[in-house]
Order: C-alpha cells, then sequence, then structure tokens
C-alpha cells in the first residue's frame, strides 16, 4: 500500500531484521566475549591480536584519530571563510584551486 508524501514509509523506525538482529547480538553478546577472551590466547599471534583488539574495542571504544585539516600552505581550513569553503567546495577545475589544495592528514600515528 503507497504512503502519503511526506509520510514514512516505516514509521516504527527499525526494520523487524534490525530489531532481530540487534536481539540476536544481544542475547549472545556475553558468549562472544567469552570466545574472544579464549582466542586472546591462541597460540597464533595473530588470532591471539585481533581478540585483544576487539575486546578492547568494545570494552573501551576505538581509539579517535584525530585530524589536521589543512590547505597546500599549511593553513588550517577551520580558518577560511565561508566564501573561501564555498570556492573551494564549488571550483570548477584543479587549475583554479590549485592554491586551494585541502589535505587531512592523521596529526598522530594509528
Amino acid at each position: 500500500m503507497p504512503w502519503k508524501k511526506g509520510e514514512s514509509g516505516n514509521p516504527g523506525g527499525n526494520h523487524t531484521l534490525i530489531r532481530q538482529a540487534i536481539h540476536l547480538a544481544r542475547a549472545n553478546s556475553r558468549a562472544a566475549l567469552e570466545r574472544l577472551v579464549e582466542l586472546m590466547n591462541s597460540r597464533d599471534e595473530r588470532v591471539a591480536i585481533l581478540a585483544c583488539v576487539a575486546i578492547l574495542d568494545r570494552g573501551l571504544g576505538k581509539p579517535a584519530q584525530r585530524l589536521s585539516l589543512s590547505d597546500s600552505d599549511g593553513h588550517d581550513i577551520r580558518e577560511l571563510s565561508r566564501v573561501e569553503l564555498m570556492a573551494l567546495a564549488s571550483a570548477p577545475d584543479e587549475e583554479e584551486t590549485r592554491d586551494m589544495v585541502v589535505d587531512a592528514e592523521l596529526s598522530e600515528p594509528v
């Protein structure tokens, strides 16, 4: 049945399958964590490391990555005016933005 313009086709939010997957994950999270702890002691270093990372990511959260945003001259992109940002975003070709190229680099190694 089609719905009216501006009306959601899924007013309840999550789809049934998504809700079921969330329920299944929550119901088995303890067993999954116990298995990761077992794998943490694996003789295969790759397996042990992956298990450790998975445990730490779930317990502490993934580490944040800090980005340093700067143009080709090293100027912080956050200091650009709205007009300069719009010019950068809408530039038709590379030659016009040669001096405004923005690179994102990690300021700390991951």
